[in-house]
């Protein structure tokens, strides 16, 4: 933060600080895959009952769609999470527990 006096009077400069906070989203081109999966993962363990493609739009609002779905695939076929439709026909990702059984 800065202060000038100017003819009698203070005037305050708010400085943005050299690194970026919490509300800093990356661009797509700034986002590594490997980020993104494991920004998807730590969402999945942040909600034990799972989370839908709405929370990681959310979290990550400026990663297009096929960025999105290309990570999603990738855990899928890791088998790091797993795909499960509620009774709404929502798609729901979850993280793979021991207990999972593989999709058929």
């Amino acid at each position: 933060m800065a202060v000038a006096h100017v003819a009698g009077m203070v005037a305050v400069k708010q400085e943005m600080p050299d690194t970026p906070g919490p509300s800093h989203y990356p661009t797509p081109h700034e986002v590594d895959p490997v980020y993104l999966e494991e920004r998807i993962l730590t969402l999945c363990g942040e909600n034990p009952k799972g989370i839908t493609d709405d929370v990681i739009i959310q979290d990550q609002p400026l990663i297009d769609t096929e960025r999105r779905l290309k990570a999603l695939q990738r855990l899928l076929s890791q088998g790091k999470i797993d795909l499960l439709k509620q009774g709404s026909g929502t798609l729901v990702y979850k993280l793979k527990t021991t207990g999972s059984t593989p999709r058929k």
